[in-house]
């Protein structure tokens, strides 16, 4: 495990899946681009792993990843997880189920921007990164713009900064440059279950 600063690219965008992490504590953003003006992005917590195409695909990385607080991450590479792979096949069971937990938060994601009204989606999404910011130095600070909860929830940037000045004056969350500051994650699914 290695303490990574805030801002740091893990990997860019073209270059070699030679390795895959491990987040150990902290947040890691993921944008993959589509058009000149247009990105995907994911944000990862504590627990997860990503990077991993060079395990099961040849050709060079599809996005760009970057820490967005001081995390703690493993990183390993592609040819020595393969190689303990065959004398323990069991990490290909592990990374399956990694891999199907993913599947499983992007389809409760889809489900989501199609299903919930955009406060609640934010409300949600907010305790979620919270939880996963538990280990680190300050859990309810999360690195987070609004054009990054307008993306990830699936809404303009508009209909989001909204929501979030909303949230603010009732007290659940406080919104800073870069960052939005919650209570708890408790108190956020609590104000999630009205909002329906």
């Amino acid at each position: 495990m290695n303490p990574v600063p805030k801002g740091t690219v893990l990997f860019r965008a073209g270059d070699a899946s030679s390795s895959f992490f491990i987040i150990e504590a902290g947040l890691v953003r993921v944008t993959r681009p589509f058009e000149p003006n247009a990105a995907f992005v994911s944000v990862f917590g504590s627990g997860a792993v990503f990077g991993e195409r060079g395990l099961v695909a040849q050709g060079p990385r599809t996005a760009t990843a970057e820490t967005l607080c001081d995390s703690t991450l493993t990183e390993i590479a592609c040819a020595d997880f393969a190689d303990a792979a065959t004398k323990l096949p069991d990490l290909w069971a592990w990374l399956a189920r990694q891999l199907l937990q993913r599947n499983a938060d992007l389809e409760r994601r889809i489900f989501s921007m199609t299903h919930l009204r955009v406060e609640r989606r934010i409300l949600l999404l907010l305790a979620d990164f919270a939880d996963s910011m538990e280990a680190v130095a300050e859990p309810h600070r999360l690195p987070l713009t609004q054009n990054d909860v307008a993306m990830l929830v699936g809404a303009t940037r508009e209909t989001t900064s909204t929501t979030l000045n909303q949230l603010q004056r009732r007290g659940l969350l406080r919104l800073g440059r870069g960052v939005i500051e919650v209570g708890s994650a408790v108190a956020l699914r609590a104000a999630s279950q009205s909002s329906r």
